[in-house]
């Protein structure tokens, strides 16, 4: 009886050993710049300061410790998509009670490798540096604790802390895959460690500009950190520890000045952007490798499956974040650059679960729906109309209860009282007169109307014989307008004043954490949270476009021509509502800088992806609409959105002509200047003689029509007698 076969393998047994092994290769480049610092370290010798096998490769091992808690960090909390949070305060919130653990990995890991590298870098250095942890003295002195070391752990220490801070809002967690075209190009051909190396000499030499001013504010920070904190704990941390094996005096104190002599600053100054360029290094290289095409040796990573359709899908369904990038990027491979696979997609019809191109249909339409979904949901949650509508609905509501007692009573509640005999008296009825108006008005039943009217004058709300009284008491005192007007409004002063200070504050420096912009606003709503699905959605549209298109020659079943109608409807529908969301989004009130400018480049990224497949799939099956199903309506709404497509195409080429033409017309107002208006002004006289000319030659024409018409009238009339006075003869 023969074994069964083996099920076939899921996508993350052949995803897993390919990050691993560009994990080994980025370690490995990253191998030798801790050699090259291990080097630097060393003390001068001309041959143990670089043989690989003495202390230069033990320092080595040391630093790639160090190197090796960055790499622990970035493979704990990978990520594709970028964050899609509104702004950074959000981020920060969102760090703090979403993802806690990540502000402690980044902490601890950053800590702990800025501790082996201050650690490395003490214990190499020369004795000249005075960096033991306790100065002997000469033999009649008892040993004393050196604070030098101290400092410069303190300070390694705290720029670990910022460089974590600075991981996490910069989001080094985050690869970035190449998009359009460049995900497609060249994958086929394995990358050389020679193409590597050139892309992290660039990457190198845009980051190396800001290390020394990042070196410089981390040790400014850390430094005054350490003074003002941290100068006597360490202090006490280190004698407790240090006692165990010298002999110190136990009346040992700090001194007034720390010993952060010129020297030692520098060393740190130095150090430190050795440090920092040691770990942009690390995450550089991890970037380049880990974004790598999901290949092995030329072909998809599935090809060495069983059953590669199988494992394609379930990396497709796949549920973590890394593992579906990666198989939503190796299908775009597949359908664009490897025949062999896309016949194999269009061939598997029987399965139980339904056929690969079924599966990758439904996979693929369900990242459209799940985005056209969020933006449906966005509109009616910042739908205004439903609030006012509520509002509406319940004032009706409350003016159709029935009532259930009697009208209040318009009788006086106090009984008459007699006539004042003083000034005091006759002040009092006025005051208690006028009290009981506003009581009264204020009891009245009004209309909606009224609510808008006392909002903008709330004197309304009073009888006239005692708004007339406030009237001329405001009058009396000799109160402008618009005091008056302030008096009436007494919050309206308060709301400005503090509107004016919060908008001058979100244009100031402090203002940008706190702005949640159109860009940001519009990309979490299209492309998903907390990370942005942007991969799987422009695959989808890519990949689906293009397996129709190669289904007129690839699919021998024809299975994929009764779907491509869903597919142009689809396409269709997605690209209209994100049109119609970004038109209608209105910008947040902290977007203080907003510029009626709507284009977002992820969101465009999307747009042109779906009218790009449009393009295609109308150019293709546009002749079989009505074999497909497809009516003449939806035929011209596809070809509507791929004309929108061209026209934004053309409309850079447009105004790159208008700045060539404003070039030339800068150059012409040099030296050749006046040349150029000399020729203008020739230009024009020609013209105008030309114009002459013509007007003349026209005017001519219409005296020579007018002759004729006047010839052939008289020539006609003529005929018309003669033809009149032979009848009479007759």
């Amino acid at each position: 009886m023969s074994a069964k076969p083996s099920p076939p393998r899921p996508y993350r047994d052949f995803l897993t050993p390919a990050l691993h092994k560009r994990f080994t290769n980025a370690a490995l480049l990253t191998l030798g710049v801790c050699y090259l610092e291990a080097v630097w370290f060393g003390q001068w010798d001309i041959f143990w300061q670089w043989f690989p096998f003495g202390p230069a490769g033990l320092r080595t091992s040391l630093l790639f410790t160090s190197v090796l808690s960055i790499f622990i960090l970035r493979i704990a909390q990978l990520h594709i998509g970028p964050r899609t949070t509104t702004s950074q305060v959000n981020t920060f919130l969102q760090y703090l009670l979403n993802w806690p653990f990540q502000i402690v990995n980044s902490l601890l890991w950053y800590c702990i490798s800025a501790w082996i590298f201050g650690e490395t870098y003490i214990w190499s250095a020369s004795s000249s540096a005075k960096l033991s942890m306790v100065e002997v003295g000469k033999s009649y002195e008892r040993p004393r604790l050196n604070e030098r070391p101290m400092y410069l752990r303190a300070v390694f220490i705290s720029i670990g802390v910022m460089q974590a801070f600075w991981h996490l809002y910069y989001d080094y967690d985050r690869v970035k895959f190449p998009q359009g075209q460049n995900a497609v190009d060249g994958v086929l051909q394995p990358t050389g460690i020679t193409v590597m190396v050139n892309r992290l000499k660039d990457q190198i030499r845009k980051n190396t500009p800001l290390l020394p001013l990042r070196a410089g504010a981390s040790l400014i920070i850390g430094s005054i950190f350490y003074g003002l904190f941290l100068r006597q704990t360490i202090w006490n941390w280190t004698f407790t520890f240090a006692k165990t094996w010298h002999s110190l005096a136990k009346n040992s104190r700090l001194s007034a000045v720390p010993p952060q002599l010129p020297d030692l600053v520098g060393r740190a100054f130095v150090e430190s952007i050795l440090m920092l360029l040691l770990w942009d290094f690390a995450n550089l290289s991890f970037d380049l490798y880990v974004a790598e095409s999901p290949m092995k040796k030329g072909s998809p990573l599935t090809d060495s499956s069983t059953d590669p359709n199988h494992s394609l899908i379930a990396g497709l369904k796949a549920k973590k974040e890394v593992t579906r990038n990666f198989a939503f990027r190796e299908l775009l491979i597949i359908t664009h650059n490897i025949e062999a696979r896309r016949r194999a997609i269009f061939r598997d019809i029987n399965r139980p679960t339904g056929s690969t191109w079924s599966q990758i249909l439904t996979i693929c339409l369900g990242e459209l729906h799940a985005m056209t979904k969020r933006i449906q949901d966005f509109q009616q949650l910042s739908a205004p109309q439903q609030q006012q509508g509520g509002q509406t609905q319940q004032q009706q509501g409350s003016s159709q209860l029935p009532r259930i007692s009697a009208p209040l009573k318009q009788d006086p509640i106090l009984v008459p009282v007699p006539p004042a005999t003083s000034r005091y008296q006759r002040a009092e009825q006025q005051l208690a007169s006028i009290t009981a108006s506003a009581a009264k008005s204020l009891s009245t039943p009004h209309s909606p109307s009224d609510n808008n009217s006392t909002a903008a004058d709330p004197t309304k709300l009073l009888r006239d014989p005692a708004r007339k009284l406030l009237t001329q008491g405001a009058d009396s005192l000799g109160l402008s307008k618009e005091t008056q007007a302030t008096l009436a409004h007494p919050t309206a002063p308060v709301t400005t004043v503090v509107n004016s200070y919060l908008l001058a504050f979100l244009r100031s420096p402090f203002g940008p954490p706190f702005r949640q912009t159109f860009a940001a606003r519009a990309i979490a709503v299209v492309t998903g949270a907390p990370y942005g699905a942007h991969t799987p959605l422009l695959a989808s549209i890519s990949s689906l476009s293009r397996l129709a298109i190669a289904s007129l020659k690839e699919d021998e079943y024809g299975t994929v021509s009764k779907d491509v109608a869903n597919i142009i409807r689809t396409f269709t529908a997605a690209e209209n509502g994100i049109v119609r969301f970004v038109s209608a989004l209105q910008p947040h009130w902290t977007d203080v800088e907003f510029d009626d400018d709507r284009k977002v480049e992820e969101v465009e990224d999307v747009l042109k992806a779906l009218r790009e497949g449009l393009k295609g799939l109308v150019n293709e099956f546009g002749e079989f609409a009505d074999e497909l199903g497809l009516g003449m309506g939806e035929i011209r709404a596809a070809k509507e959105v791929v004309g929108r497509g061209v026209v934004k195409e053309k409309q850079p080429e447009k105004e790159k002509k208008k700045e060539e033409a404003g070039a030339r017309q800068e150059n012409g107002r040099g030296d050749g200047g006046q040349q150029q208006k000399g020729q203008d002004k020739q230009k024009e006289m020609a013209e105008k003689r030309d114009r002459g000319t013509r007007q003349d030659g026209g005017s001519r024409e219409r005296e020579r029509r007018t002759v004729e018409g006047r010839g052939e009238r008289g020539a006609g009339a003529r005929s018309n007698g003669n033809a009149h006075q032979q009848q009479r003869q007759r």
